[in-house]
C-alpha cells in the first residue's frame, strides 16, 4: 500500500502539468460518445466495423492521446524509444515498483473517469434492446471498463521503451502497418463469420449471462494488470537506460 501512495505522489507531478490536456480528453470522450450513441441502433440492426473500431479505441487509449508530448513515448536516440519522464525518473533513487505503479496511475486518470462517463452516457442515452435489464447494463459496463485494463494498459507498459530495429522509424512503421493490417483482417473475419461485431456479442453476453460476464471480465482485468506489470519489470531490467 505504501508503494501506491508513493506512486500517486510521483504521478501528481505529471498530472499537474496535464490539466488542460485532461479537458481535451473530455472533449474526445463526448465526441465519440455522440457518435456511438447515434450509431448504436443501426449497429445492432445491421452491424458495421466502424462502430466496433471506435468503441474499442475509446475503451483502450483514445482519451490518453492528448497527453503532453514531453510525457509520451518518443525517440530519444535513433534506435531508442522511451517516455522521457520515465527515463529521467529511472536515474533517480526511486523504487522500480513505484515507477511502474505511477505509470498505471497516470494512464488510469487519463482513461478510466472518461470511460465511466462514456459507458454511463451510452447506457442512459442510447437505444439498447428493450429487454436489457439493470443486471445486463452493469455487466456490460464491467466488461468494457475491464477491457481498458487488460488491453489499455499496453500503453503505460510501452513507456518503458525499446531498443534496436523495432525502435527505429522503419521498425515503428512496420509495426504500425502490421498492427493495422492484422487487426483489420481479424475484425473483418470475425464479422463475416459471426454476422456481427465484438460490441454486439458483448451486448448478447451481458444480456444472457450477466454474472458470468462480470466475473470473467474482472478476472481478465486483474490478470491483465499483473501481466503488464511483470512485462514492465522485465523490460526495465533488460534495457540499458544510460
Amino acid at each position: 500500500m505504501n508503494t501506491w501512495k508513493q506512486a500517486f505522489k510521483l504521478a501528481t507531478f505529471e498530472l499537474k502539468q496535464s490539466k488542460i490536456n485532461l479537458i481535451f480528453s473530455l472533449v474526445i470522450t463526448l465526441f465519440l460518445l455522440g457518435y456511438l450513441r447515434k450509431s448504436l441502433p443501426e449497429y445492432v440492426e445491421n452491424g458495421f466495423l466502424g462502430f466496433d473500431l471506435f468503441f474499442m479505441i475509446l475503451f483502450s487509449f483514445a482519451t490518453a492521446m492528448p497527453k503532453p508530448k514531453a510525457f509520451q513515448i518518443q525517440n530519444i536516440q535513433p534506435n531508442f524509444i522511451v517516455s522521457p519522464i520515465l527515463l529521467m525518473q529511472k536515474h533517480l533513487p526511486i523504487k522500480e515498483e513505484v515507477l511502474i505503479k505511477s505509470r498505471f496511475i497516470i494512464h488510469f486518470i487519463y482513461t478510466f473517469p472518461f470511460q465511466v462517463i462514456a459507458i454511463v452516457g451510452l447506457l442512459y442515452l442510447a437505444t439498447f434492446p428493450a429487454h436489457f435489464s439493470i443486471d445486463s447494463m452493469i455487466a456490460f459496463a464491467i466488461l468494457w471498463l475491464s477491457f481498458s485494463f487488460y488491453v489499455g494498459f499496453i500503453f503505460p507498459a510501452s513507456d518503458t521503451g525499446d531498443k534496436g530495429f523495432l525502435a527505429t522509424t522503419a521498425g515503428l512503421f512496420i509495426i504500425g502497418i502490421l498492427t493495422v493490417g492484422i487487426g483489420s483482417i481479424l475484425f473483418t473475419l470475425f464479422h463475416a463469420i459471426t454476422g456481427h461485431g465484438f460490441v454486439y456479442w458483448s451486448i448478447i453476453a451481458a444480456d444472457k449471462w450477466p454474472l458470468f460476464t462480470s466475473i470473467a471480465s474482472i478476472i481478465a482485468a486483474y490478470s491483465g494488470y499483473h501481466f503488464w506489470k511483470n512485462y514492465m519489470k522485465r523490460n526495465m531490467n533488460k534495457i540499458d537506460y544510460i
